[in-house]
């Protein structure tokens, strides 16, 4: 590759590493290992900043892809993390996207067995094509200001290790 652009590719694309956020204005500052001063605030790129609005805020310390554009080193973007040792994907499955968050909630999907996981502490919640099963070791509240239906075509089963209260201004059963 011929030297000149070589040296333009490198003020235009550059590698580095997030040295302080600013979730407000949705930027970071990059430390570049070559330099010995960092970036000014960069924009974050996301899928969608519109109508349909994404949002995520790097750690410090995370590596990341930072494109420039050619006016100078304030016109810039962070174009993406990606992994370097000792990170490592959260999955190695090509059918599963999966988001870990730093506090080990989970929510994984696979494309390929219909499967969405979310997973919270000792709460589980796992939805396929066929169930929905909620499994937590407190309670399970749902809250309306409508109505709630349950309507099945086999049976309903109720079981519960302690009272089972019915509780309205009528109880009717049939």
């Amino acid at each position: 590759m011929d030297e000149d652009l070589a040296s333009q590719l490198s003020c235009i694309i550059r590698v580095g590493v997030i040295s302080s956020t600013n979730p407000e204005k949705h930027t970071c500052r990059v430390a570049f290992p070559e330099c010995r001063t960092g970036s000014y605030e960069l924009p974050i790129l996301e899928r969608n900043a519109l109508n349909n609005a994404d949002a995520q805020m790097y750690d410090v310390g995370e590596s990341v892809l930072c494109i420039f554009l050619p006016d100078g080193p304030e016109d810039g973007f962070i174009i993406g993390a990606f992994y370097a040792e000792p990170n490592v994907p959260p999955t190695n499955s090509q059918d599963e996207r999966r988001v870990l968050f730093a506090d080990d909630t989970s929510v994984t999907y696979n494309r390929s067995s219909h499967e969405l996981d979310l997973v919270d502490g000792d709460t589980q919640v796992h939805v396929d094509r066929d169930c929905v099963n909620i499994n937590t070791p407190k309670a399970v509240n749902i809250v309306t200001r409508g109505n709630i239906l349950l309507n099945a075509s086999g049976n309903i089963d109720i079981k519960a290790g302690g009272t089972v209260a019915l509780t309205g201004a009528s109880v009717k059963a049939n």
